[in-house]
Order: C-alpha cells, then structure tokens, then sequence
C-alpha cells in the first residue's frame, strides 16, 4: 500500500492502522521529498505505484491532488493496473456554498478532486472512492480555536472505513464515501 500525506494526521493515522493490520505500507509527503506540487515528484510516484495494489492520495497540496489522479489512472489504464486507488477529500466539496464566508479556494480543489474520482471510478476496471470527510479529530484541529465546538471524526473510524472500501470484492466498486460526525 502506498499512502501519500502519511506523515500527520490522517494519514499518519492510515499508516500505522494499515501496518498494525500487517499491510506492507510505503509513505510518501513532502517530509521525505515528495512534493506533489511538483510534476517531476508526481512522475515518479507514478512510476513506483506499480509496485502497489492500494494508492491512498490524502495529501494537501491544492489541485496538485487531482493532478496526481488524473495521472496515475492514466498510467494505470495505459499499464493495465487494475489496483484501487483512495482519495481523501473534504466536507467542503459537498456543502461549500453553506458557508458564512464566501467560498474559498480549497472548497474548489476538493470539489474538483472528488468530481475527477467519481468520473474515473466509473469508465475502467480500475477503482476509485473518494471520501469526503467532517473535521477529524487530529492535533492541527484540536488546537484551533476554531473547531473547538465542531464534532470530530474518529481518526481509526475513519481508517476502519478505508479498510472496508478496499476489501470490497472486484465486481463492487463504492465510489463515494461521505462521513459526517454528530
């Protein structure tokens, strides 16, 4: 499995539940030079990929995530891996326009990346799901003021769901996951 955006919060959390879980796990963010607003980074993500069954994209990098879906199911349709590939979205792709303040720009990156998962997820053999997420209960969260009053998604709830899409059999695909807390 390879997890890109796996040295904080959620996919720090996706690391080690995956390798508690005795998954092999390969980590991949800018901590160890992997950059995916970088094109020559992207190309060779794409590249190892190959090696993997399971691609989870949860890095934050503006658009750079879409791109780096787009590209890597291109490669794979081109390659005929037929793997599965996870994409970590956003609460904002999904109800943008409720907010009190204008829409901001990462509302539309999340937006395009979850269209971009649901569109791929339905013209190849190979899977797609996107999961839109509320606020997750990580450090960065907690200690803003902000969210203090927000419900918060349980991190390994969350990578509990991420399991179960990726064990799914072969002839189910479960495009979109949308996972709100209460």
């Amino acid at each position: 499995m390879m997890i890109i955006g796996h040295t904080r919060g959620l996919g720090r959390c996706l690391e080690h539940y995956f390798k508690n879980k005795g998954y092999l796990v390969e980590g991949f963010s800018r901590s160890n030079g992997h950059d995916i607003s970088s094109s020559e980074v992207r190309a060779n993500l794409i590249e190892r990929s190959l090696a993997f069954d399971f691609v989870i994209i949860c890095a934050r990098a503006g658009f750079a995530q879409s791109e780096l879906l787009f590209e890597l199911h291109r490669f794979w349709r081109e390659k005929k891996h037929h793997r599965h590939i996870v994409t970590i979205g956003s609460k904002a792709a999904v109800n943008y326009l409720s907010r009190a303040e204008r829409p901001m720009l990462y509302d539309y990156t999340k937006i395009s990346l979850q269209k971009l998962a649901e569109t791929l997820s339905l013209y190849t053999p190979i899977q797609v799901s996107h999961f839109n997420l509320d606020y997750l209960n990580t450090e960065s969260i907690r200690s803003n003021s902000k969210f203090e009053n927000e419900p918060k998604l349980d991190l390994e709830f969350v990578a509990q769901q991420v399991e179960l899409v990726l064990n799914l059999p072969e002839n189910v695909t479960m495009t979109r996951v949308d996972l709100w807390a209460r």
